[in-house]
């Protein structure tokens, strides 16, 4: 694909036959089957095409929050889950927990920090399917889910209206902060649960953000995050962890390329085999 009239390409592991909007798309019907290309759409290509496609003129700090986006489509396996588990719950409404079905049915598909429905709905299919774009489970597990849910967080929390912070974490050493985003959301955090406490702690997804952009006159503009730091396999550097604070709050470092803008912050300077 070259310079589509949109403007835009995008691919999320996802369908190559739908990365941008409008012509430039590669012909299906130009493929063998027999090649394997997959068509399913991931929820994070699901948001980049509508948000992408929504606007004409991506300023730098529109792509900075449509990349930081942590909402469902509608259109994606959690998205038609929910509608799913509305549908089921309608139709048997003494087999569901009536304020959870509220609480889900007032939900954004929103994975912000402090939304409150996130947790209940984010752990109630992720019990049920190991990827997010792996289509949707039955009205029935999703209840029967939801039932769990709800326990686990109850115990856990004390309520089922806990922030999603409150759930979602990055651990490393010292640093034990709340983060939004979720799994298969642009700002993807893919958790594993700690036993000990129920939250989930960080294990995959959005590592090392890098930001870059060139000005009218041909220079390169550099910004960047870790979920740790610049030191991660050394724990007793201040390095180790430092960037976990920046990273909850989705906000990038300068990324100093110059060498007069490198010693202006230089902490060490030392040869190799002379430290």
């Amino acid at each position: 694909m070259k310079n589509p009239a949109s403007g835009f390409f995008q691919n999320c592991n996802s369908s190559p036959f739908q990365t941008t909007a409008g012509p430039g798309n590669p012909d299906p019907e130009k493929y063998p089957a027999t090649m394997g290309i997959e068509t399913s759409m991931t929820n994070r290509s699901l948001r980049a095409m509508e948000l992408f496609t929504a606007d004409d003129k991506i300023t730098w700090d529109e792509f900075l929050e449509y990349k930081y986006d942590m909402k469902y489509s509608t259109a994606s396996s959690m998205g038609r889950s929910m509608k799913a588990l509305m549908e089921y719950a309608a139709a048997h409404p003494d087999a569901v927990d009536k304020q959870a079905i509220d609480l889900l049915r007032a939900w954004d598909l929103g994975t912000q920090p402090e939304n409150p429905a996130a947790a209940l709905g984010v752990l109630t299919v992720g019990r049920l399917i190991k990827n997010f774009n792996d289509g949707v489970p039955s009205g029935e597990e999703l209840a029967k889910s939801l039932g769990q849910t709800v326990e686990n967080l109850k115990t856990r929390f004390g309520r089922m209206d806990v922030p999603w912070s409150e759930v979602n974490r990055v651990v490393r050493g010292s640093a034990d902060v709340g983060i939004g985003g979720a799994p298969d959301v642009l700002h993807a955090v893919y958790g594993a649960p700690d036993e000990a406490t129920g939250r989930l702690i960080g294990r995959a997804g959005d590592t090392l953000v890098l930001m870059v952009r060139w000005d009218k006159a041909g220079a390169v503009h550099t910004q960047a995050v870790h979920q740790f730091g610049a030191a991660t396999s050394i724990e007793s550097s201040p390095h180790y962890n430092d960037q976990s604070p920046l990273f909850a709050r989705r906000e990038l470092r300068p990324v100093w390329r110059e060498e007069a803008e490198i010693r202006a912050h230089l902490e060490q300077e030392y040869r190799p085999g002379e430290e």
